[in-house]
């Protein structure tokens, strides 16, 4: 999870906690045997 800061239109401070659900797979497929990627993702 993530907690973030926000402002209104009214220039107000609000607070909210963001959730990401992550999901990984590892795809097998044959042509994807030797290639590996990493990605990733900053909040």
């Amino acid at each position: 999870y993530r907690h973030i800061y926000l402002r209104a239109n009214n220039n107000d401070e609000t607070h909210s906690t963001l959730f990401v659900n992550i999901d990984i797979r590892n795809d097998n497929s044959v042509n994807d045997i030797n290639d590996h990627h990493i990605d990733r993702t900053r909040l």
